[in-house]
């Protein structure tokens, strides 16, 4: 006797959810899963033929039967990460599964071509589709995001969002703005220097400017208007008057920069502060002024940190339309 549309439906929910956290066989999905090897397998063969699971290989099982890997198939959908900087463009694509990722750089003539190169590397992109359709972007950007949209300061103010929003609505590809220290933070807590670090913050100093990228109680924390870690709106006493703390010539402004940051760590009493930048005093002058249990560490990802952690949320995106697709049910 079948299973009951509603329930059968609720667990391939639950398999499919497993299958999105790493390949396993069927006697593996049985196991966390509960239910009887005859259901899991019935539903893997379902996912199988309507192309969302692939059979990746055998594992040990005996002859004749269905004990091979399976996981998430190749062609199931393209997720991108893009990190936009005044003169050059830096791409990340893969698919929905864990596995090796696309690189593409485009150099731009100058910034005010920003626009035009990143909806021509875009299109590109999704009419190649290189595993699968592309439906997720996200957009790594220094300045701060509310709502989706730009605010100041702006290290790329030719870019202009709305124009990639729109070509967003007209292609059905669902594109996202991001701070590009909130994206390194989410880069280093994946898989980094932060990973299972809590609270941390992240310092991303680029020629484009300074940032933090924050984490609290495990999650990023991005303020009431998206401009936490927004270091380009600190000021810094200079003389008479107080100015910018980035407008600061560079070895008074990574003597303010330590001051700040070690302030913050104390308030905060976070965990770690992880550093980005290509100044080597800052780390240990950081080390010299935060408490002792504040531990300072280098970003494993560096430059990179903002395109990837742009990629990792398209695909945690993509991953979370699958399930939503397939009915599951959040507890």
């Amino acid at each position: 006797m079948s299973q009951p549309s509603t329930l059968r439906w609720r667990n391939r929910s639950v398999i499919l959810g497993f299958l999105l956290e790493a390949e396993r066989t069927r006697s593996q999905l049985a196991v966390i899963t509960g239910l009887s090897k005859v259901t899991v397998t019935s539903i893997v063969n379902d996912l199988v033929l309507e192309g969302i699971v692939d059979e990746l290989g055998r594992s040990g099982g005996q002859q004749g039967r269905p004990a091979g890997l399976v996981g998430l198939a190749r062609r199931l959908g393209t997720a991108i990460g893009v990190d936009v900087q005044p003169q050059r463009l830096t791409m990340l694509a893969s698919g929905l599964r864990e596995g090796p990722t696309d690189r593409r750089t485009v150099d731009l003539d100058g910034p005010t071509n920003v626009t035009k190169e990143l909806m021509s590397a875009l299109e590109a992109v999704r009419l190649e589709a290189p595993h699968g359709p592309l439906h997720f972007v996200t957009l790594a950007v220094p300045a701060p995001v509310t709502s989706n949209c730009l605010a100041e300061p702006n290290a790329v103010p030719a870019l202009d969002d709305a124009a990639i929003r729109h070509w967003g609505e007209a292609t059905g590809v669902e594109v996202r703005f991001e701070n590009d220290a909130n994206l390194a933070a989410i880069a280093e807590h994946h898989d980094g220097a932060a990973h299972g670090a809590d609270p941390f913050a992240v310092l991303l100093e680029r020629e484009t400017g300074l940032g933090v990228g924050l984490f609290l109680c495990g999650k990023l924390y991005s303020g009431q208007h998206g401009r936490s870690g927004e270091l380009g709106d600190v000021r810094w006493p200079r003389g008479n008057t107080d100015v910018l703390l980035e407008t600061l010539p560079p070895t008074e402004r990574h003597a303010a920069l330590a001051y700040v940051l070690s302030a913050l760590g104390a308030a905060l009493d976070l965990n770690l502060l992880v550093v980005s930048t290509r100044n080597e005093d800052l780390t240990p002058r950081l080390r010299r002024l935060l408490p002792q249990t504040v531990r300072v560490d280098t970003a494993v990802h560096g430059d990179d940190g903002p395109v990837r952690g742009a990629l990792l949320l398209s695909v945690q995106r993509a991953r979370a339309a699958l399930l939503q697709r397939e009915g599951a049910v959040k507890a």
